[in-house]
């Protein structure tokens, strides 16, 4: 089933309801998004148009999270890296494979990466951690992340056109993810240990460079 707009603005009135009615007005936001948030935000809406969007895509999103819910309705309790595709929305959710936890968490690195890319950004390591994300950048739009979970349940919802397979990462269970557009984004889900792991890439890279980054990530 295609989701189209018709069916979109159908469902608008009773996302906006519950949803956007509770959302603050825009001067009372003060949140830091993600480095990588924010990288697929600027590759995706050209400059000009961010700020008359902004509505059209929290709405968007609350449409999202709707339907997404059904999707993840029938997911089985002991699931460990999972994904599912119904009515244009793709769900994949990823646990850790240990139940203990470590009491320090343990960063995964880059072993391994093409010629041209150099840090861009990465999040602070402190006693606490519990997440943790660096990128890293090469020229102007070319972009490569790795997030980190320890001990947390990861759940992400897309919608559009997307292409999913199974595939070992590391020896672990993993997901593929191809964002079958124009502007393609490969993805990584897998989880290690008592980690789950993402990797994101724009399509700059193949598929065949884009696995050897991540089977030569280090602990």
């Amino acid at each position: 089933m295609k989701i189209t707009d018709e069916m979109l603005y159908a469902a608008a009135p009773e996302a906006a309801e519950r949803y956007l009615s509770a959302l603050p007005g825009r001067e009372d936001c003060a949140h830091t998004f993600s480095p990588d948030f924010e990288e697929r935000m600027r590759l995706l809406l050209p400059r000009r148009k961010r700020k008359r969007l902004w509505k059209r895509a929290l709405l968007l999103a609350a449409v999202v999270a709707l339907l997404g819910t059904a999707v993840y309705a029938n997911q089985p309790e002991d699931y460990r890296v999972r994904a599912t595709a119904r009515d244009g929305i793709l769900a994949c959710s990823a646990r850790p494979q240990e139940d203990v936890v470590p009491q320090q968490f343990h960063r995964i690195t880059f072993g391994w990466l093409p010629e041209g890319y150099t840090l861009w950004n990465e999040s602070e390591l402190t006693e606490d951690t519990v997440y943790f994300s660096t990128s890293y950048r090469a020229g102007d739009y070319q972009y490569l992340s790795l997030r980190q979970w320890m001990g947390q349940e990861y759940s992400e919802t897309l919608m559009g056109e997307y292409r999913w397979e199974g595939l070992p990462v590391r020896g672990c269970e993993g997901i593929f993810i191809d964002a079958a557009r124009d502007s393609r984004r490969y993805t990584l889900l897998w989880a290690e240990g008592p980690y789950v792991l993402q990797l994101t890439a724009d399509g700059s890279l193949d598929r065949e460079t884009f696995l050897k980054i991540a089977e030569n990530l280090e602990w």
